[in-house]
């Protein structure tokens, strides 16, 4: 080790005392993370009209704590790359860590946004209502995420099974990221929605044969 010992391969790391008092920057850290979930869910959520629902399914789920452990784990690798990604950040970029407003609360303070942000992403990705309100269909997911797709911009509601060749067609074609098949039934028919751009999703529901009929009857308006 002093053989190759060099003043350059040296890593400094200054302490300094806390600005307002011991461990104010965990009371930073806290407040960094309620004010990014309000954040989020002041962007994500949307205005909801009850009185237009005309129509509403459950997507079909595994049981809740399956759903909620195997979130927290995709969640936690999520934060885990977006964490190491700010590290060699601050790594690369030495000035960072000369002040000690950026390196020890601001720091902290991005930890704790990213983790919110990778527990959203991960909710947001899992729909768990289709409603047809007015004349959209709205997909609700387990956060307070949701996206619209117009009824008029459906081309068709397929029921197809997730083990055939037929969906694998769909699914490497059209669907592709936009898969939402969460059951472990996997001998159960899901439910295809078809776009006129070409896209599609792809749903688990608990009688995806009901829920094509149902979706059928506000689209054959459309097509008239």
């Amino acid at each position: 080790l002093m053989k190759h010992y060099t003043p350059k391969m040296a890593y400094d790391v200054n302490e300094r005392p806390n600005f307002l008092f011991t461990y104010d920057n965990f009371l930073f850290f806290i407040l960094a993370l309620v004010t990014s979930f309000l954040f989020f869910r002041s962007v994500l959520t949307r205005e909801f009209h009850n009185d237009r629902l005309r129509w509403v399914r459950k997507v079909e789920f595994p049981p809740l704590k399956i759903l909620e452990l195997f979130s927290l784990l995709v969640a936690w690798m999520l934060f885990i790359h977006m964490d190491f990604a700010i590290s060699w950040f601050y790594d690369n970029f030495p000035f960072l860590q000369s002040h000690v407003l950026i390196n020890s609360y601001l720091r902290g303070a991005l930890a704790m946004v990213t983790a919110v942000l990778s527990f959203q992403c991960v909710l947001s990705f899992l729909p768990q209502k289709l409603m047809v309100v007015d004349d959209k269909l709205v997909v609700k997911s387990v956060s307070y995420f949701s996206f619209k797709i117009p009824l008029s911009e459906i081309a068709n509601v397929k029921v197809v099974h997730f083990l055939s060749w037929t969906f694998l067609r769909h699914w490497l074609k059209q669907v592709k990221y936009r898969f939402h098949y969460f059951s472990f039934l996997l001998w159960k028919k899901g439910l295809l929605i078809e776009k006129k751009d070409g896209t599609a999703h792809y749903f688990s529901m608990g009688s995806a044969a009901v829920a094509q009929a149902e979706l059928e009857s506000f689209l054959s308006v459309h097509r008239d």
